[in-house]
C-alpha cells in the first residue's frame, strides 16, 4: 500500500499534523520531497545564518519530522526529489524569511497551481519523483511526502508506466485532514 501525504510548506500546524498522521499510519518506509543535495544546502545555511534554523522548521519541516519519526521507529527514510532543484529550492528560506506570516501561508498554494500551467518544466521534476517511488514498492506500507501539488500528478505517472501496479489506488491524503482523520 502506498499513501501520498500532501502538505502545505508553510502550515504553522503542520510539523505537529505530520508527527500526527505518521504515528497513525505507522509507514514501514517514508520518501520525501526533498534531496541531499537540499539537506546539505540547509546544513550550510544554517551555519552561515543562525536564524535559518527557526525558519526552516517551518519551511520543510517535512524531512526534519519524518526523519525524527523514522530514527524513532528504525525504518528506512528517502529523499527522492531530482536533485538539480536543490539549489532553487535550498535558496527560498533566505528570500522568504524577509516576508511577513500571512502571506507565506497562501504562497505554497499558489505555487502548486502555477506549478501546474508550468507542466512542461516541472513535469520532469514529478516524472523523477514517481520513479523514485517505483524503487520502493516491495513495502507494505509506504509512506510519500510531498507538497500538495505534487499528489496528484504522482499516482498518474506511477500507473502510467504499469497498470498492473500495486501503486494503482494509492491514497491521498491532505495534511490537514490529518486532523479530522487521526481523531476519529
Amino acid at each position: 500500500m502506498i499513501t501520498y501525504i500532501g502538505t502545505n510548506h508553510y502550515d504553522p500546524k503542520g510539523p505537529k499534523r505530520l508527527e500526527t498522521l505518521l504515528n497513525y499510519l505507522s509507514p514501514d518506509i517514508i520518501t520525501v520531497e526533498s534531496s541531499a543535495i537540499y539537506q546539505k544546502l540547509v546544513k550550510h545555511e544554517k551555519q552561515l545564518s543562525p536564524n535559518l534554523s527557526s525558519m526552516h522548521k517551518r519551511f520543510h519541516y517535512e524531512w526534519d519530522v519524518s526523519k525524527k519519526y523514522a530514527k524513532k521507529h528504525s525504518i528506512q527514510i528517502h529523499p527522492i526529489d531530482d536533485p538539480q532543484f536543490a539549489y532553487k529550492i535550498g535558496t527560498m528560506p533566505l528570500i522568504i524569511h524577509r516576508r511577513s506570516d500571512e502571506k507565506l501561508y497562501g504562497l505554497d498554494m499558489i505555487y502548486g497551481v502555477l506549478k501546474r500551467l508550468g507542466e512542461p518544466f516541472f513535469g520532469h521534476r514529478d516524472r523523477y519523483m514517481a520513479d523514485r517511488i517505483r524503487e520502493f514498492t516491495g513495502y507494505k506500507n509506504l509512506i510519500h511526502i510531498s507538497g500538495a501539488g505534487h499528489v496528484v500528478p504522482l499516482p498518474k505517472r506511477i500507473k502510467r508506466k504499469n497498470l498492473n501496479s500495486p501503486l494503482k489506488s494509492p491514497n491521498v491524503i491532505l495534511l490537514p485532514e490529518a486532523d479530522e482523520l487521526c481523531n476519529n
